[in-house]
């Protein structure tokens, strides 16, 4: 490998280096809402969704069923794939 190549391998990694460390600034600098914690499990406990008692859980056979459903209808339109989130105590 010559000079010139060495030269201009070394010029492309600091260049390589600069635009990386500006992505990762700018990727940092962003305007998300930041709230406090005690204000964010507040506005959650005020959704009510964690209201539930022992006698309205249900049996695994329908959550089983719920997904298994979801997995084996169509696709809606504009879509590709399927996901599905399941939380459970």
């Amino acid at each position: 490998m010559g000079y010139y190549e060495k030269r201009m391998i070394k010029i492309l990694s600091v260049v390589l280096v600069i635009i990386c460390i500006f992505s990762f600034s700018a990727c940092s600098k962003t305007s998300r809402e930041i709230k406090k914690e005690s204000a964010y499990s507040g506005e959650v406990q005020d959704m009510g969704i964690f209201d539930n008692t022992a006698g309205e859980a249900l049996p695994q056979t329908i959550i089983y069923k719920l997904i298994t459903d979801h997995f084996d209808s169509p696709l809606p339109n504009g879509k590709t794939v399927k996901k599905a989130i399941f939380f459970g105590i």
